[in-house]
């Protein structure tokens, strides 16, 4: 188990150095299923898997480990079309994380494969985090990702960059958990920086609201700014429904999500739905578009 911190701690610190690309893909970044039915919703949340590809930091608040494994997909239906009869274009993208937690130092190893039109991405996530007192932690997770960019199928543009997301986690209360993550501070790629601090509430161990707000620090705050809201219900002792919604004003996004999760001792299945309206920008070379999505995943604690 050295090696494996070794690994996560060495990796994290050694993708600094990057490779920036000029070209902007339209591939979106993972979400697991959770997140896609809270929309996206949770960087205040105490979460585990989800250390890989929101914020890095709550991984070390846990004393387990997990295999988790995701399979999502959907279509994209182009609002101003010119073939009216043209067929919705397909997204689909598996997942598989493992994470390791209860140690100094905690941390999780992800990898993604996505298509999306005629686009195509693998991911290799690390995250790495550890305690900084009894409420506190700090994380930081790297994105090592390789896209194959087509706008016909035909030509092909292979490019490969990294990113950093840096994140901090800490406890308020009992019923109030806050987080804040930065995503791409070093802006190796145009317009994904983001600065979201969130925040969750529980009452009575039944209701969880959470909600996000961010923005990119480096380009007008009502340009991009960003806010998401969820809520999630514990219903029959193992089973979790939520729904949630966002708006990104930075990628002309908006729309809802909802799923549920049956958790067991070792065992966790999760099952969402998720639902984006992408509105028309010619200055951001942006197309209308309305995008539908499923996910499932399973994970297994141990």
């Amino acid at each position: 188990m050295k090696m494996t911190k070794l690994l996560f701690l060495l990796i994290g610190l050694l993708l600094i150095n990057c490779l920036p690309s000029s070209l902007y893909a339209k591939l979106r970044d993972l979400e697991t299923t959770r997140l896609k039915s809270t929309a996206g919703t949770g960087v205040g949340s105490i979460l585990m898997e989800e250390s890989s590809v929101l914020n890095p930091a709550p991984v070390a608040f846990f004393k387990d480990s997990s295999i988790y494994f995701q399979k999502s997909s959907g279509n994209i239906t182009q609002e101003n079309s010119n073939n009216p009869h043209s067929a919705p274009l397909d997204i689909d993208s598996m997942a598989a994380i493992l994470t390791e937690s209860g140690q100094a130092i905690s941390g999780s190893v992800g990898y993604q494969y996505a298509e999306d039109r005629f686009d195509k991405r693998k991911r290799l996530m690390i995250s790495t985090a550890g305690r900084a007192g009894d409420k506190s932690s700090l994380g930081v997770a790297a994105r090592i990702t390789q896209d194959s960019l087509s706008e016909n199928g035909e030509d092909i543009q292979n490019i490969k960059y990294n990113q950093m997301v840096l994140g901090a986690t800490h406890v308020l209360g009992e019923s109030v958990t806050m987080g804040i993550t930065f995503i791409d501070p070093l802006r190796e790629r145009p317009n994904e920086t983001r600065g979201i601090l969130g925040l969750q509430y529980v009452y009575e161990d039944f209701v969880f609201l959470i909600l996000d707000a961010g923005a990119d620090y480096n380009q007008a705050l009502a340009e991009t700014f960003l806010y998401r809201g969820a809520v999630q219900f514990k219903v029959f002792g193992d089973f979790f429904v939520r729904a949630g919604f966002f708006t990104d004003e930075g990628l002309n996004e908006s729309g809802s999500g909802a799923g549920l999760s049956w958790v067991q001792p070792k065992l966790m299945f999760d099952f969402a739905i998720k639902n984006t309206d992408i509105k028309e920008s010619v200055a951001k070379n942006i197309e209308s578009e309305k995008i539908k999505e499923t996910s499932f995943s399973l994970s297994y604690r141990f």
